[in-house]
């Protein structure tokens, strides 16, 4: 049997944690929640990183630019997710983000829209 995901939520409000569709995060994965002021605590490298981050693509007092470039400084090997409200270009904001990605995996959906996961 395989081990279950471990995922990690920086700064995603529990009402949307809550709504996550199961193709996002998969309703067996092993969750830990926490702000970004606590990143610095954390291990995102190793046996003890998480396989999946997810946090919000923007809100008040948070940026994920800022939370991309922890992950990549703490060499982050496994999925970024950014969750973005309904906005009109997801395609230019993942292009954006994807050029200040420096090897991380990430992507970029809108969980108000029909936005898919893409392979990067």
């Amino acid at each position: 049997m395989a081990k279950p995901l471990a995922a990690m939520t920086i700064s995603l409000p529990e009402y949307v944690r809550k709504r996550l569709p199961p193709h996002v995060l998969s309703p067996l994965a092993s969750v830990k929640h926490i702000n970004l002021s606590e990143v610095k605590f954390h291990k995102f490298a190793g046996s003890l990183a998480p396989d999946l981050v997810l946090s919000p693509l923007i809100s008040p007092g948070f940026d994920a630019l800022d939370l991309l470039a922890a992950l990549r400084d703490r060499r982050f090997a496994g999925r970024f997710l950014m969750l973005a409200p309904a906005v009109p270009d997801i395609p230019l904001i993942r292009a954006e983000m994807l050029a200040q990605a420096g090897g991380v995996d990430l992507d970029v959906i809108s969980l108000g829209a029909s936005s898919t996961l893409h392979e990067v």
